[in-house]
């Protein structure tokens, strides 16, 4: 960065030619052109100088120098405006806008979610074997059940949930509720449920989207496949605490009740 007669600070950036095959603290990187990014912060009056190499930096001004490959940051940063992201409809008026595809994002999930008052976060109580989520909350009041009970989320508060936590996000306030949800790493594969196995009693099943919908169990390998509602045919059932730490199934359209996920055969 460069100083101005206001004491407003510029930026500058160095185009440098590596000349080594490694880079470590004070060496270069063969083939390969970097940018030498150098933020100046005014010290004093006094004169002072600071040189790395066969650069020299202005007198009153100290450099905190960071190099990067000029090709990661052409290749991987990138911005997104979230109002300009296509969202999808779900619930009440809820909408969700994934954000990872247009970040360029491969090790990370990032969504934002806007639930109207009453809606919850798509699915019911379940878990990412293979993924640990974090939900920071911009406006509104987000609560979670978990098998230990509700948790509450505030404005500017953030939680996250390891491995195998089961949790579902619901909006029980009275205004919209805006948060992002984060996972990482990005892809997930075993996402569970907490349902007893029918044949072995292990006590979760993992969803199976390979063709449609189906349970698998992880004890046994048996293959279970979901009916909808028993009452009044809606497919969207979900898992959730009833009485103590015992889950039961809602249908969210009817709101009949079951003590587990009705199931074929």
């Amino acid at each position: 960065m460069t100083e101005v007669d206001d004491g407003v600070i510029e930026p500058l950036a160095y185009r440098i030619e590596s000349t080594s095959e490694s880079f470590s603290t004070g060496e270069a990187v063969t083939g390969t052109t970097v940018d030498l990014h150098i933020t100046y912060q005014k010290l004093s009056a006094a004169e002072t100088e600071f040189t790395r190499g066969n650069m020299r930096v202005p007198s009153g001004l100290i450099a905190v120098l960071c190099i990067y490959e000029s090709s990661w940051i052409l290749d991987h940063m990138e911005k997104a405006t979230i109002s300009e992201v296509e969202s999808f409809v779900f619930g009440e008026e809820s909408t969700r806008r994934g954000l990872s595809e247009h970040l360029g994002a491969t090790e990370l999930a990032l969504n934002q979610y806007r639930l109207a008052p009453g809606d919850g976060l798509p699915g019911g109580l379940h878990t990412h074997i293979d993924q640990e989520e974090v939900f920071v909350v911009l406006d509104g009041t987000a609560t979670f059940e978990t098998m230990n009970g509700k948790v509450t989320v505030d404005e500017a508060e953030a939680i996250r949930f390891g491995p195998g936590e089961f949790q579902s996000g619901k909006n029980e306030a009275d205004s919209e509720l805006v948060m992002l949800a984060l996972g990482a790493p990005r892809d997930t594969d075993d996402i569970r449920i907490p349902v007893d196995c029918p044949d072995c009693n292990h006590e979760t099943l993992r969803l199976n989207f390979s063709d449609k919908m189906t349970f698998i169990c992880p004890g046994c390998n048996g293959e279970h496949i979901p009916r909808n509602c028993l009452n009044c045919g809606h497919e969207d059932l979900r898992v959730t605490l009833g009485e103590g730490t015992q889950t039961v199934v809602i249908c969210q359209n009817c709101e009949t009740e079951f003590e587990r996920p009705p199931l074929q055969g």
